[in-house]
């Protein structure tokens, strides 16, 4: 399964229903059982972690905390477009805070390192791989609210590993 949100796999008979593994899922599909996907078990991922957490960039080079740009830095597709499209026009309101657009031109994780903050937003389902390595990139995730979730979300704690925004954005800039 690769993170559809539609149970076109789901039996008419819930006693026949086996479980499917999947690395995303809509919270309200209980016959999906999360496992690691295949990118997360791979070795340049592997190598990438371990450079995100030694305050590296991909390229070996330190990206301190105070060297990053105080704005939030989105980049990415027109997958979900009532969303993705909220925060582009956010960033013509609040060009001091946000710096977002679609993938014209695209931005690389390099990029991305820049900044303190680097919001998540769904696409078709989850932001995939995105949300992990943010995670790990020495700046606030700021995860936007949603009934997607992936394998490894059980173990996040908001304020903690990510600040939370409301799923229409409507807090983003406050938070």
């Amino acid at each position: 399964e690769d993170g559809t949100s539609e149970p076109f796999y789901k039996v008419d008979h819930p006693h026949l229903q086996a479980p499917i593994l999947g690395w995303a899922k809509l919270q309200s599909i209980p016959f999906l059982a999360l496992i690691p996907d295949w990118r997360s078990l791979s070795p340049w991922w592997h190598d990438d972690i371990r450079k995100l957490k030694r305050g590296k960039n991909f390229r070996g080079e330190p990206v301190p905390w105070d060297c990053k740009q105080p704005l939030a830095f989105w980049r990415g597709g027109l997958t979900e477009p009532v969303h993705r499209r909220r925060i582009t026009t956010l960033s013509l309101e609040f060009p001091d805070f946000i710096d977002a657009g679609f993938n014209r031109p695209h931005a690389s994780y390099e990029t991305h390192l820049k900044y303190k903050y680097l919001p998540v937003l769904d696409g078709i389902m989850c932001t995939y791989p995105g949300y992990q390595w943010r995670l790990l990139s020495d700046a606030v995730a700021l995860k936007q609210e949603s009934d997607q979730i992936q394998w490894f979300y059980a173990a996040l704690i908001p304020y903690v590993h990510y600040v939370p925004i409301k799923r229409d954005l409507s807090d983003l800039i406050d938070q």
